[in-house]
């Protein structure tokens, strides 16, 4: 019988030990899952912050082509104005040649007007001389 209670005594010693063997065993167990819930929670917050970033990126993105189309479309009117402006001082340098020459044109017609009108003058001076000349005579003649 000692035979038995030395063997029941050692498997109960040993089923102690297992016991604390499982015991150490599940908390270790529970360790593990709340570190991997840990980490399942900050892959998880890494996660989010990944697609909060695509998506903040997707957006700067969206504003940059936007910028873009407008840099391209202010260039496509910088080119539009400058040829315009390039038109236009074209069209001012004619204008004032055009001018110039109208204003020539208007100065020999002034000094030729005034040339008319002198001499336009001197004979209407010598027509009232001589008018005048004739009347005198007209009234010697009447005397």
């Amino acid at each position: 019988m000692n035979h038995i209670r030395a063997k029941y005594k050692a498997k109960s010693e040993e089923n102690d030990h297992l016991r604390n063997e499982l015991k150490e065993a599940q908390h270790k167990n529970l360790e593990y899952k709340d570190r991997i819930q840990a980490l399942e929670e900050k892959l998880e917050s890494k996660r989010k912050m990944l697609e909060e970033s695509e998506t903040q990126h997707h957006k700067q993105e969206e504003h940059l082509q936007t910028l873009m189309s407008k840099v391209d479309k202010l260039n496509s009117a910088l080119d539009e104005s400058q040829i315009i402006t390039t038109n236009m001082k074209q069209q001012n340098h004619d204008l004032l040649d055009e001018n110039r020459d109208v204003k020539e044109r208007l100065e020999r017609s002034l000094i030729q007007l005034i040339s008319l009108a002198r001499a336009y003058e001197l004979k209407e001076d010598e027509h009232h001389e001589d008018r005048r000349s004739l009347v005198d005579k007209c009234r010697i003649a009447e005397d």
